[in-house]
């Protein structure tokens, strides 16, 4: 019976799996996204940079994602300073306290 290997998709500046080294390229992986899984017969995590499997559908997801948690945000900052010019709040200050509510 094979075994199925599921990618996590992850960003080098917050998440490390293994050698971080790509098992495409060969090449460190220090930062920006990259994808693993892992290889439970060898025992170890297996990395692949995004730019050397950009080929894979699930990129495309998390990168329109992505795109619209930024337009969302900007909707977001837009209608705070809206709201603080309305009622004569700062708008930084009311942004800086919710700057980690997700």
């Amino acid at each position: 019976m094979s075994v199925k290997n599921w990618y996590y998709h992850k960003d080098a500046k917050a998440s490390r799996h293994g050698l971080m080294e790509c098992c495409t390229c060969g090449e460190g992986i220090d930062k920006g996204s990259y994808r693993h899984y892992e290889d439970f017969k060898k025992d170890a995590f297996v990395t692949q940079h995004k730019h050397c499997s950009l080929g894979q559908g699930a990129w495309h997801n998390i990168d329109k994602e992505d795109a619209i948690t930024r337009e969302l945000r900007a909707l977001f900052v837009k209608d705070v300073d809206t709201f603080s010019k309305a009622w004569g709040y700062d708008s930084e200050a009311i942004l800086e306290l919710l700057k980690d509510v997700d």
